[in-house]
């Protein structure tokens, strides 16, 4: 749930002064016995659908807060795209220096080092390999409800289910995504 207007921030001193004459917080603790008892009293079939199709003013407050929150997430759902079947390796951090600044070997094909150059460029602090392998997996499953598994390969270690999106796609759309 979005809170978008801070009572010690947006008041003025009157209008906090007549909060405070009206009860101020205290007013809103009268209201939870009650908040709880419509909770209690809710058939448990509406309360699993309520749990199961979350509004999608809902769906995109989490959304937006994990990317706000998780610097894995806020990568993955400007640079990765869901695809079944499709295998992506992950790969390894090998840093390219050349006169235009400092780049990463497979940046454009390799998971890991595309998130680096996406913390680069966005002031973001990037995990270990290991971390950010567990962490893209354990978010894409957990989160987004997409179905990854990380296997190793020949080539490598890399998470079938998601690929990265080139250049000339547009974001993918994670609020409205739905399992292909």
């Amino acid at each position: 749930m979005p809170f978008e207007r801070v009572v010690a921030h947006t008041l003025t001193e009157e209008e906090k002064e007549e909060w405070e004459k009206r009860g101020g917080e205290a007013q809103l603790h009268v209201e939870i016995p009650g908040l709880i008892g419509w909770l209690l009293d809710m058939p448990i079939e509406e309360m699993e659908h309520a749990i199961a199709h979350p509004p999608s003013s809902v769906i995109g407050a989490n959304i937006e807060a994990m990317r706000d929150s998780n610097p894995v997430a806020d990568w993955v759902m400007e640079n990765c795209i869901p695809s079944r079947g499709e295998w992506t390796r992950v790969g390894i951090k090998q840093e390219v220096k050349d006169m235009g600044g400092v780049h990463y070997r497979m940046e454009g094909s390799y998971l890991y080092p595309n998130y680096l150059q996406w913390c680069r460029q966005n002031g973001r602090e990037p995990l270990s390999i290991r971390r950010f392998r567990a962490k893209v997996e354990d978010m894409l499953k957990n989160c987004l409800r997409v179905d990854v598994i990380s296997l190793r390969r020949e080539e490598g270690i890399g998470i079938q289910g998601i690929r990265l999106r080139k250049p000339e796609e547009p974001v993918y759309d994670w609020l409205n995504f739905s399992q292909m």
